[in-house]
């Protein structure tokens, strides 16, 4: 089914691409006009009713968040262990309102000119054919809500989604309690801590969902956040540390609170050359350190330090040092990706996109990750920055980074692809 959407969307592609030219050959349009990235934008196939087209689009978007939470936060959790008949036929349901909501979004409800068309086949054509050969489901819905956000604004995207979320999460949370499908799932984690579930079907989907809900809250607020929010969200992230007891996304949620502030009060410093470019370069950084810290693990010297570095750090990340020194020991990247293997988990969003993803879209992810928070500082979406380094933090622990229902910030890659959308400074 999932390949069937991504063709259509393709050939859908592929034709306004071809129109695109076939009109601009008649109307003589100047190949500086057509390779300019800030020429006049227009809506595919028929340039009118630009206002109404942009409030439908905006409606489809929402719709196929709504959809894609209610699959995650509901039909996803312990509700499907009680109703498992009736929760595959909502899943497939659902899916075909989110893929042809997002479809005709994309074709007929999107202003572009021709370069950001032909940067949009190229990028989708290159994630397309990695999908094709890893076929996993949470690639192709990041495609598609990233290239359907054009022309969104992140306060339209965000305020659905969390709103989506909050309903979900919270009644899901609240029939566990009530017993309506068995009480809260209790996990012990090496004898010292206990997992609470609250009817999802595993601790750290629950805190990924908190992480989505919260980052897409600030999001929505951008520089408007005040202390209620931020208030707000140091409640969550404690209810997911202490109550989930999810610690990667509890701190992630904490890290929220502190990077919102900073983006709120520490403006005079984001607006230093030095200091954007150093932030710009986060993601490439986090990437190599993927690779050279798990490392340490093939010192064989007398460095008492560095022989036990290893250990503390891994300690510290909660095994992911050691089972990122075993998946570089175990496994081989394909050019264009390949379906998950092996016996080690990837937690990493780093890692696993460069065994599973491929070296072309590990490239496309973490150089356009660089570009983004570029993009985002240059014109002074300070908020949305400090949300979208955070979520390069949260990205070295959990591949739930490349989930929109847990990472909301990849929408945000709209900034690598379209820029001039965020010309607007945060307000």
């Amino acid at each position: 089914m999932y390949f069937t959407y991504c063709n259509l969307l393709l050939a859908g592609l592929g034709l306004a691409t071809a129109l695109f030219l076939i009109t601009a050959f008649f109307r003589k349009t100047g190949l500086k006009e057509l390779a300019s990235y800030s020429s006049p934008q227009q809506m595919l196939w028929v340039d009118q009713g630009t206002q109404l087209r942009r409030k439908c689009g905006v409606f489809l978007y929402a719709l196929a968040l709504a959809a894609l939470l209610a699959e995650v936060t509901f039909f996803n959790t312990q509700f499907r262990l009680v109703f498992p008949e009736f929760s595959d036929w909502a899943n497939i349901q659902l899916d075909r309102i989110i893929f042809w909501a997002l479809i005709l979004k994309t074709l007929f409800f999107t202003r572009y000119n021709f370069a950001q068309l032909l940067v949009t086949d190229i990028v989708y054509f290159a994630l397309r054919w990695v999908f094709f050969n890893n076929h996993n489901p949470w690639l192709v819905f990041a495609i598609f809500f990233v290239i359907a956000a054009k022309d969104l604004k992140m306060e339209e995207i965000c305020l659905p989604y969390a709103l989506a979320s909050a309903l979900g999460t919270g009644t899901t949370i609240l029939f566990s309690l009530f017993g309506v499908w068995g009480y809260t799932v209790l996990q012990e984690h090496y004898n010292i801590t206990v997992r609470r579930w609250f009817g999802f079907t595993f601790h750290n989907t629950l805190g990924g969902v908190l992480f989505g809900l919260c980052s897409a809250w600030l999001l929505y607020r951008q520089a408007k956040a005040r202390w209620a929010d931020w208030l707000a969200v140091f409640a969550v992230g404690c209810f997911t540390m202490f109550g989930v007891a999810s610690r990667t996304a509890g701190l992630c949620i904490f890290f929220l609170v502190i990077a919102s502030l900073c983006g709120r009060y520490l403006e005079f410093l984001l607006k230093m050359k030095p200091i954007q470019v150093l932030l710009s370069a986060v993601p490439l950084i986090f990437a190599a350190a993927n690779f050279l810290l798990p490392r340490l693990y093939s010192y064989t010297g007398d460095n008492a330090l560095l022989l036990a570095l290893p250990d503390k750090l891994n300690s510290l990340l909660n095994d992911r040092l050691y089972y990122g020194w075993m998946a570089l020991q175990n496994y081989t990247t394909s050019i264009a990706g390949q379906p998950t293997y092996g016996d080690y988990p990837v937690d990493s969003a780093y890692l696993s996109s460069w065994f599973f993803y491929g070296p072309v879209l590990f490239a496309l992810i973490w150089v356009g990750a660089c570009l983004v928070i570029w993009q985002l500082l240059k014109r002074q979406r300070y908020a949305s920055t400090m949300v979208f380094l955070v979520a390069c933090v949260y990205a070295w622990f959990e591949i739930q980074f490349f989930h929109v229902s847990s990472s909301p910030a990849i929408l945000l890659y709209t900034a690598a692809l379209y820029p001039d959308q965020y010309n607007l400074s945060e307000t």
